[in-house]
């Protein structure tokens, strides 16, 4: 076997990298425009992380592909290609262009309905033996529908290759024939995702990476052809002009270290720096931890799992666990939690108590919540309500999503100390052993009825989170169709109806502004975005909690007690929210929510006090008088409903914790946070990574602070609450072995 002369085995490297230059950089160039397009305001902190990523990228690129060219595998795979396209007769080369055609608009159609079925496995089924078995049958029934359907595209390809080859294309194409395969291939693909776009579930998949692979691999190509048929003088331009550019990105990625935003960027914002990083960290994360000791990582202990940043860091141990370079000092954060708070003396002993909760209820879209005087007046009867009762204009979910909101709420105990047992689709069962609200309430006397509006919430899907009620009415969910709040309304008013000896506990949910967003028929239509729907949607729940809040007032008259919160907030701000609208983060415009309680002797006001939905529960139980201990962490707010005054801290702590990870043998615990009157701090535990936003300055948190000098005493403040919360009440495997049965 003859072997490649040293020289041109050198030369192909120096191609081999520069390709990989090429392609690294185009790629980049493609995520780049992608996000500024989207909105994503440029500092220079991001401007450098993205530099940075440039290098990382076409550093790891050049070093994967020049040693495939070492090891001899690129120039095969090169020969092949070309013999595919570019050797023998005519008819075998259109047959060979049509099959190849055929392969990948076959596959570009299957693949999306088999990404699709996949996602929606992961989302829907979570035991992982369940969600692989009906993946394998997924599959199996698209490679069945493949091998169906081959000879036909197969057929069908050759035809068009033909007919295109002899008449007008053929002249203008000459010896870009050979290519005509993957045009095609390249023209059904974007046809395919143009129809795709279309459908509100497909629009929330990740299709910038793909676009950036697919236009970065174009590219590339096209600059590889053209570099063949150029000038040498152009040809060189170029060739320096994509090298500075990677240049400058290696230098700015070797300075990374030195700027943790720039890093943070780098790392989060795009495909370039995340495949970089990917690899770097598969070779440089030594003790498997998930954090770099360099390029900007954080690891104080390369070679310790037990110390990284996002760690549980345990206070007084003389140990940095966290890498924040000091060790946590032991406090005090948590207040008693009380619910046995004095009332007004002709305060009702046992009063009626209605329950309401809006799924998706962004507190900024409410008028009575909105600081724009020029704010769509979308919620006439509820803005009412806060005005006849108590508004608390800074209430906040413990979770993101009604799945960690409501047992939360229910609860009134933080998502970590929740007992759920993992099944094979959530949400998953609460154990029996946790008290519900509704089961305070059966326990005090109380009918307890709850009224359904959507197929999650029924007893055979969430029985667990029902433990508690007499009655549960789950027609408005079982009647089928997204806008049923008429439903929801006429099923509560039928309880309202049926006087029984006990006095009424009545939770009644509604469903109508939840995603995907969908224009109801009744009402004014304000706009074509999602933003300008949901406000449609939401006025239209407002209409029908209107109707029942009036026959309310007439049926149960003012010995009554009307709350109104949401499970979780909604966000459509462009680019953190344009795609994943909530459940994903601990930002405020998801967690944010409207609270109004109205009965008799509580005050009209308004006020601006942290609260969280964990809150509800203490307060209802306060309301009626259980004296009784009970297992909550929040605290009433029977001293501000009745006085103004508040009794507890002002801070908030919020957890997105996943149960489903212990299977994994992951932490459950992702991210974490802690809110004052002014600033969310946020904790990613997986990266190490802090975000300090005011967000009363800046309610959709754009701007960063964690980075900024001026804020260094605050962020340490919070730093360290947020370290003892973790501490206090994370022990990552501490209920693995019970829920895993």
């Amino acid at each position: 076997m003859s072997r490649t002369p040293h020289w041109r085995r050198s030369h192909s490297l120096g191609r081999a990298c520069v390709l990989a230059a090429q392609f690294g950089t185009f790629v980049w160039l493609i995520d780049a425009g992608l996000t500024l397009t989207a909105g994503v305001p440029l500092t220079v902190p991001r401007a450098i992380g993205w530099v940075a990523a440039l290098g990382l990228s076409v550093l790891v690129l050049a070093l994967v592909l020049g040693l495939a060219e070492l090891l001899g595998v690129t120039p095969s795979l090169r020969a092949r290609v070309h013999s595919l396209f570019h050797e023998g007769e005519l008819p075998r080369e259109h047959e060979r262009i049509a099959t190849t055609s055929a392969l990948v608009v076959l596959a570009g159609l299957l693949a999306p309905l088999a990404y699709v079925a996949t996602q929606a496995t992961i989302i829907g089924v979570a035991q992982p033996h369940f969600a692989a078995m009906l993946i394998v049958a997924v599959h199996g029934f698209l490679a069945g529908l493949f091998l169906l359907l081959w000879p036909r595209a197969k057929a069908l390809a050759l035809a068009v290759v033909q007919r295109l080859a002899w008449t007008w294309v053929a002249p203008l194409v000459d010896s870009s024939l050979r290519w005509l395969g993957l045009w095609l291939s390249v023209a059904a693909l974007a046809l395919v995702a143009l129809g795709l776009s279309f459908f509100e579930t497909l629009r929330l998949l990740p299709w910038h990476p793909v676009a950036s692979v697919l236009v970065g691999a174009l590219l590339t190509g096209v600059a590889a052809w053209l570099g063949t048929r150029l000038g040498f003088v152009v040809r060189v331009l170029g060739r320096s002009v994509l090298s500075l550019i990677a240049l400058s990105g290696i230098a700015a990625m070797l300075g990374m270290g030195l700027a943790p935003d720039a890093a943070r960027a780098a790392l989060r914002e795009g495909l370039s720096g995340q495949l970089g990083h990917g690899l770097v960290a598969a070779a440089l994360d030594f003790d498997g931890d998930g954090a770099l000791s360099v390029l900007g990582g954080g690891d104080c202990a390369p070679f310790d799992a037990h110390r990284y940043p996002g760690a549980i860091d345990v206070p007084d141990n003389r140990l940095d666990e966290d890498c924040d370079g000091t060790d946590l000092t032991r406090g005090t954060i948590f207040a008693h939690a009380r619910h046995d708070f004095s009332l007004p003396k002709d305060f009702p002993k046992k009063p009626a108590i209605v329950f309401i909760t809006v799924d998706a209820f962004a507190a900024h879209h409410m008028r009575a919540l909105n600081r724009d005087p020029k704010a769509r007046p979308v919620t006439p009867f509820l803005d009412a309500l806060a005005k006849q009762g108590t508004l608390f204009s800074s209430c906040f979910a413990q979770g993101p999503s009604t799945r960690l909101s409501f047992p939360s709420m229910f609860t009134s105990r933080w998502d970590s100390q929740i007992e759920q047992r993992l099944v094979r689709i959530h949400p998953f069962p609460i154990e029996s052993n946790e008290l519900l609200l509704a089961e305070v309430m059966k326990e005090a006397g109380y009918e307890t009825t709850a009224v359904v509006s959507d197929y999650y919430f029924v007893r055979s899907r969430w029985g667990s989170l029902l433990q508690g009620f007499n009655n549960v009415v789950e027609t408005p969910a079982r009647a089928g169709g997204k806008h049923n709040s008429k439903a929801v309304t006429d099923a509560a008013l039928k309880k309202l109806d049926t006087k029984g000896k006990k006095p009424l506990f009545l939770w009644a949910h509604y469903f109508d502004a939840h995603p995907p967003q969908t224009q109801p028929k009744d009402i004014p239509v304000y706009g074509k975005s999602r933003a300008d729907i949901y406000d449609a949607e939401l006025q239209l729940v407002d209409r029908e909690i209107g109707r029942l809040l009036a026959e309310i007032d007439k049926k149960l008259g003012k010995d009554v007690v009307v709350i109104v919160t949401g499970d979780h907030g909604i966000g459509f701000d462009a680019p953190r929210h344009r795609r994943l609208n909530y459940g994903y983060d601990l930002s405020t415009v998801v967690l944010h929510v409207p609270l109004i309680v109205r009965g008799p002797a509580i005050r009209a006001q308004t006020l601006p006090g942290l609260v969280s939905t964990m809150n509800i529960a203490p307060t209802i139980a306060n309301l009626i008088r259980m004296r009784k201990r009970l297992p909550f962490e929040g605290a009433s707010l029977v001293p501000e409903l009745f006085s103004g005054k508040s009794e507890r801290p002002p801070r908030l702590h919020h957890q997105f914790y996943l149960h489903e990870r212990l299977w994994n043998n992951e932490d459950p615990l992702a991210i974490v946070s802690v809110r004052t009157d002014h600033y969310n701090l946020i904790l990613d535990r997986k990266t190490g990574v802090h975000e300090l936003y005011d967000y009363v300055a800046d309610y959709q948190e754009s701007r960063d602070l964690a980075e900024d000098a001026a804020y260094a005493k605050v962020l340490a403040t919070l730093k360290q609450q947020l370290a003892l919360f973790t501490y206090e009440l994370h022990a990552p495997h501490r209920t693995a072995a019970a829920q895993l049965h």
